[in-house]
């Protein structure tokens, strides 16, 4: 029997013997294709085309799909079984580097300016981007990203962990080092900077990650080094990586007494001191943990609000609504809010759809930001301990769509940031970009040697607190 797995120019055969799930044999072709819940049949992001020759849908495919996507034969790869031959489609829009390695770097032509670069690469559990500088010239910066293959191993660094453990380190290596392989060898790099947080950056070198995903996660390596002209910043901690002191560099929030900056990992400057922590709350505003949860892409709801008593909102691109982005499921739950459509406790007694679409929010996604956002407020009120707050940097690219008016009233930030708050974009990949230059590193790795690290894993006072900020 044969599997063809086709999308866009992507198209790949396997033979297989028996039933076989299809998430197993996307796998075995080395598709980069997402699997956010680890093939639990959990999260419904898995969605394939397959007409003929599988197994019967099942229960879980129908709590997770809408009847006209299993209508339009729309299946969940890890629920579905292959039978016989037959033919696989998905994507390709969200599936990862290789329609853009199609598009750029075989244009040989296009890149023959890249001669002798510079590269800041910056491994985000999510996306990979990337920024080049022909060494010497300032003022002609390239950037592009993809998200993250490793997706299809999990949505969260534990998950990936966990895969590492079980079958090896290499998929997940390979994973995030192929791509920076290809694209120094397509435009020359000489020098470069590869950042991340402490996980990643262990995929990258295929360093053993085992003890990071438990107590007292210790890693094998805190990094601080350049090694064959990649130059990586040091890391922390497992969990405070050196992704959040390379935004610490670009937002030079040092100069600031009483600056916070906040991208999942948390730093905090105030009286000559550097604190830190990080607490797991990305997949919920990632759109991981959200049912119709999505990137921000064209037809993505990317804001909400009451207009006329009513629920209105707006696509990117003004496309038909496709899902919603991290930012619109907090405008949506500030909106549910002001119109009592769920109480402060965040019960929301039906699903919710957005008018003339066939996007929802569940009530079970208002409990999973529910928890997140008491997670992200409780790691803010351990870290400021009642400082009065000058400046506050928010940090990634979900950070740029935010509302904070927003953010304030789900009660994710304190009323006290309003008007103190500076979206700085993926701060990591640019502070990462700074470290072309030597004294830039040694400011860096002073850094990191004045941070103090709060564990919050086991921490009473943040228990107390994560309870204090579970209702809206």
């Amino acid at each position: 029997m044969i599997a063809t797995i086709i999308s866009g120019r992507v198209k790949k055969e396997l033979v297989f013997s028996s039933p076989t799930l299809i998430s197993d044999l996307i796998l075995q072709a080395g598709i980069n294709f997402g699997f956010p819940c680890s093939e639990k049949c959990k999260c419904g992001k898995c969605k394939i085309k397959v007409l003929t020759g599988v197994s019967p849908i099942t229960e879980e495919e129908l709590r997770l799909l809408n009847p006209s996507e299993i209508k339009s034969g729309i299946r969940l790869a890890c629920c579905t079984f292959a039978n016989t031959s037959l033919t696989i489609e998905y994507n390709i829009e969200d599936i990862y580097c290789q329609e853009f390695i199609y598009n750029y770097f075989d244009d040989k032509e296009f890149f023959s300016k890249y001669d002798k670069c510079f590269l800041s690469y910056d491994i985000g559990t999510t996306t990979l981007e990337f920024k080049v500088k022909k060494i010497g010239i300032s003022d002609d910066v390239f950037c592009f990203s993809f998200p993250n293959p490793q997706r299809k191993f999990g949505d969260n660094v534990i998950s990936r962990i966990d895969y590492s453990k079980k079958h090896g380190a290499n998929e997940l290596h390979e994973c995030v080092r192929k791509p920076f392989e290809i694209i120094s060898e397509k435009i020359n790099v000489e020098k470069a900077v590869v950042t991340g947080n402490t996980t990643m950056l262990h995929f990258f070198n295929k360093d053993n990650t085992d003890n990071m995903a438990t107590y007292p996660f210790t890693p094998q390596n805190y990094f601080g080094y350049e090694k064959s002209g990649i130059y990586f910043p040091p890391c922390i901690s497992s969990f405070i990586g050196a992704d959040i002191l390379c935004g610490a560099l670009k937002s030079d929030m040092l100069k600031t007494d009483n600056s916070l900056l906040t991208n999942g990992e948390m730093m905090f400057f105030s009286n000559g001191k550097i604190k830190c922590c990080s607490v797991a709350a990305g997949p919920a505003f990632e759109g991981f943990s959200i049912r119709n949860g999505v990137s921000a892409k064209d037809g993505a709801i990317c804001k909400v609000y009451n207009k006329n008593g009513k629920i209105a909102y707006e696509t990117i691109g003004n496309s038909e609504p496709t899902g919603i982005t991290g930012s619109g499921i907090i405008d949506s739950i500030s909106a549910f809010i002001e119109n009592g459509i769920i109480s402060k406790d965040g019960y929301m007694k039906n699903d919710f759809t957005f008018d003339e679409s066939e996007v929802y929010i569940t009530p079970k996604d208002i409990r999973n930001v529910q928890l997140a956002k008491a997670s992200i407020r409780a790691g803010v009120e351990m870290l400021c301990d009642g400082c009065d707050i000058n400046k506050v940097y928010i940090a990634g690219n979900f950070g740029n769509a935010l509302n904070i008016e927003n953010c304030i009233r789900i009660g994710l930030f304190p009323e006290s940031f309003k008007g103190k708050t500076e979206f700085i974009g993926n701060a990591s990949l640019d502070g990462a970009f700074l470290l072309e230059d030597e004294d830039k590193r040694s400011a860096v790795e002073d850094i990191a040697s004045k941070c103090e690290c709060i564990e919050l894993a086991g921490n009473e006072q943040f228990a107390k607190k994560y309870i204090d900020y579970i209702n809206f």
